[in-house]
């Protein structure tokens, strides 16, 4: 996303895979609050120099540990956080709260992303196909991509097959037929 001589309020949404998750441009400003800024492959959010400080806060960055930000700018008002694994982000941004995104049921995928794409946060694998709901949406970005199977149908092409069984992991399921042979 790029923002060029604008402020606009940008919330609730997955942005991720790009080269800058949201480039806010100088003289421009915005609040980019409660997103999902992850897997992004230069910065989750870069603010040119001289602009107005951006909200960012409430957002999950890609890890629990917030995003990375080596430049201590504390003594301007700004943040510090070296050892965050999330994505990067820039001067001027305020990212304080983040998200810090548990898995109850431990299928790799965070609980806040579950509710967001319909899965449940107790169940690891919601369509009981045989593949948890993490590795079904691999790059947990809440999009069913390429390759990736659908978590919340246990058929995703159609073909009357368990996910789970066509991808080799679980026996098929035919309770009606005693005569397998």
């Amino acid at each position: 996303m790029y923002v060029y001589n604008a402020s606009p309020t940008v919330q609730d949404n997955a942005i991720t895979e790009n080269q800058y998750g949201i480039y806010v441009n100088a003289g421009s400003a915005g609040i980019y609050t409660d997103n999902f800024i992850f897997g992004n492959f230069d910065y989750g959010i870069f603010r040119v120099a001289g602009g107005v400080t951006v909200d960012a806060s409430g957002t999950y960055w890609g890890d629990a540990s917030g995003p990375y930000d080596p430049s201590d700018d504390r003594a301007v008002g700004g943040f510090y956080n070296p050892d965050g694994l999330g994505d990067p982000v820039s001067d001027g941004v305020t990212y304080y709260p983040w998200v810090g995104l548990s898995d109850m049921d431990l299928d790799g995928l965070a609980d806040e992303l579950e509710l967001r794409m319909g899965t449940d946060p107790l169940d690891s694998d919601t369509d009981d196909d045989g593949i948890i709901d993490g590795d079904e949406d691999a790059d947990h970005d809440t999009f069913r991509d390429v390759g990736e199977t659908d978590p919340l149908n246990p058929d995703t092409d159609g073909d009357g097959v368990f996910d789970g069984t066509e991808l080799g992991l679980t026996e098929p399921q035919r309770p009606w037929d005693t005569n397998l042979g």
